[in-house]
C-alpha cells in the first residue's frame, strides 16, 4: 500500500489499518498482562504522523503549522460503551502514568484498541507505556 495524498489526510496519517502493528527494533515484546486488567480496559498502541513536533517540522513554520494537537483515537463503540463522545476531552491512564487529550472516534481501528501519536506537544505517549510496545488503558471523562 503505497502513501497517497488521501492516506496521508490534512493530519498526515500513515497507519494501515489493515496490517499489524510494527514494533519498534529493541522494545521489549512482553509489554503488558494478556488480559485487560479492569473492564472497559483498551490497548494502546503508538505510532508516528507525519506531521510531529520534531526538528523538521518545528524548525520550518509552514510545517510546524500543519502539526495537530494530541489526541487518542478510539473506536467509536469503544467511546460508546463508556458514554463518551468524539471529541470529549478524556483521562487516559495506564499503571505508570495518564495524560488528558481529547478523544477521536476512529472506525479504522479494532474494538478493544486505542492509538495515540508520538512526538506530539501536549501528551507523552511514553509517560502511558513506559518503553512497552503497548499498554492496557482506560479511559475516563477529564
Amino acid at each position: 500500500a503505497a502513501i497517497t495524498w488521501e492516506r496521508l489526510g490534512d493530519m498526515g496519517m500513515q497507519r494501515i489499518a489493515d496490517a499489524p502493528p510494527a514494533f519498534t527494533p529493541g522494545t521489549p515484546a512482553a509489554a503488558a498482562p494478556s488480559s485487560p486488567p479492569a473492564p472497559g480496559a483498551l490497548r494502546l498502541l503508538r505510532g508516528r504522523l507525519f506531521y510531529d513536533a520534531g526538528r523538521l517540522c518545528a524548525l520550518t513554520s509552514e510545517l510546524a503549522a500543519r502539526v495537530p494537537a494530541a489526541f487518542v483515537a478510539v473506536h467509536p463503540a469503544d467511546l460508546a460503551a463508556q458514554a463518551l463522545q468524539d471529541g470529549d476531552v478524556v483521562a487516559v491512564a495506564s499503571t505508570h502514568g495518564s495524560v488528558t487529550v481529547p478523544a477521536r472516534a476512529d472506525d479504522r481501528l479494532l474494538p478493544g484498541s486505542a492509538w495515540m501519536p508520538e512526538s506530539l506537544p501536549g501528551a507523552a505517549v511514553g509517560t502511558l507505556l513506559n518503553g512497552h510496545c503497548w499498554e492496557w488503558v482506560t479511559l475516563s471523562p477529564a
